[in-house]
C-alpha cells in the first residue's frame, strides 16, 4: 500500500453506433466506470485501470488512498511506560 501514489475513479459515456441509436434511440449510450490506480517502487511506476460496478469506484479510491496515505505515515516510536509505582508497605 505504502507504493501507491494515487488512486482515481471516472466515468466514459460510449456512445452508441448508428444502428444501435435507431433501434435503441436515447438507451444507445452507456456509461461506464473505472478505477485508475498509479503505482511505484524502486524498478519504476505503473499504472492500471479497473473497470468496477457503477457507483463503486469514488468508494473504492477513497479507501484505497486512506490506507496508502496509512501506510506512508511514519510510525512514532514511543517508549514504554514504566509501571506505576507501588506504595511503600508498612511492617
Amino acid at each position: 500500500m505504502a507504493e501507491i501514489d494515487k488512486a482515481d475513479a471516472g466515468t466514459q459515456r460510449e456512445d452508441g453506433s448508428f444502428g444501435r441509436k435507431l433501434a435503441l434511440g436515447i438507451f444507445a449510450s452507456k456509461t461506464e466506470e473505472y478505477l485508475q490506480i498509479e503505482s511505484h517502487d524502486a524498478s519504476g511506476a505503473e499504472g492500471v485501470v479497473f473497470k468496477v460496478k457503477k457507483k463503486t469506484g469514488a468508494g473504492m479510491a477513497a479507501k484505497i488512498a486512506f490506507w496508502s496515505g496509512k501506510a506512508k505515515a511514519p510510525v512514532a516510536e514511543q517508549e514504554p511506560t514504566p509501571p506505576p509505582a507501588e506504595p511503600p508497605q508498612h511492617p
